[in-house]
């Protein structure tokens, strides 16, 4: 799920609230987009929406009406419009300082051809977070760092991992760091240095896209329609690569950190496996 935090924009640079736009499953521009805001932050808003009179909880633009987006202009143009690219549209707004946090609701209205075709409507839930950094999670992080929103994923229904499997690449993550020589035992229940969160996400991205490469290889199949090739689940090439070059990095950057801490823990000392000469650690092993 996306989010944004209070006081921060949806715009060009950071098109949070964005819509691709298709036809025949091929990004399309379309002629009219407009879109509403709505707070759904707790069960009686949600109700509200789903069943009640959604102008009560509509937040932008002024509730009974839509905001009409320019299609044809980039907000690089002379005239700043609300296109990112072909068939790619945001929605601009500026969250409240005091917008309630919690879930929202985003609902577009386009038409491919204005007034010549039926309109399409489609809504996407988000979330408003408090402007405190430590709100955010190591999910939220990696989720955005993977761009693993339903509005992005054009082939997929939803997000394409859980809560779940995202813990689980951040547990493979640290227990192949704890087992970086020198072994550590550092747990995810306790607090990070920023350092480490960020190694963590890259290893648990790599994680995550090897696991997806096996699901794709054991669900892979090609077949023939009429004279039309299809593939089914064959990217298992692409998530592998994609998953190496994570796990170089993170394998890289463990290392430099591991050596880093290693040779501060040993400083003003001359050692051996044997014996150990100047100050600090007496064991005399296991430091360069």
């Amino acid at each position: 799920m996306a989010f944004l935090f209070r006081g921060q924009d949806s715009n060009f640079g950071n098109p949070v609230l964005d819509i691709w736009t298709t036809f025949d499953n091929q990004p399309a521009a379309v002629e009219k987009l407009e879109f509403q805001i709505f707070d759904i932050s707790n069960a009686a808003k949600r109700n509200e929406f789903n069943t009640g009179n959604k102008d009560l909880v509509q937040v932008y633009p002024v509730p009974g009406t839509r905001f009409d987006c320019d299609v044809t202009n980039l907000t690089t143009d002379p005239t700043p419009g609300h296109k990112v690219g072909a068939g790619h549209y945001f929605a601009p707004w500026s969250v409240p300082t005091d917008q309630p946090s919690g879930d929202h609701v985003i609902v577009w209205y386009y038409q491919t051809f204005e007034g010549e075709c039926p309109e399409r409507v489609f809504q996407e839930e988000f979330t408003v977070l408090e402007t405190a950094q430590s709100t955010v999670t190591r999910f939220d992080k990696l989720r955005c760092y993977l761009q693993d929103f339903a509005c992005k994923n054009e082939l997929l229904p939803g997000e394409e991992y859980t809560d779940k499997e995202l813990n689980l690449g951040f547990e493979m993550a640290l227990g192949r760091y704890n087992a970086t020589t020198p072994i550590t035992s550092i747990s995810l229940s306790n607090p990070l240095p920023p350092y480490l969160e960020y190694v963590l996400c890259i290893g648990a991205a790599g994680h995550l896209l090897r696991s997806t490469a096996i699901e794709q290889l054991r669900n892979q199949l090609t077949y023939t329609d009429g004279n039309i090739h299809v593939g089914k689940s064959d990217k298992h090439s692409l998530y592998l690569q994609a998953a190496q070059l994570h796990f170089d990095d993170f394998e890289r950057i463990s290392r430099y950190v591991k050596n880093e801490q290693n040779l501060a823990a040993g400083w003003g000392e001359s050692q051996s496996p044997y014996a150990t000469t100047g100050i600090g650690n007496d064991s005399g092993w296991g430091l360069i």
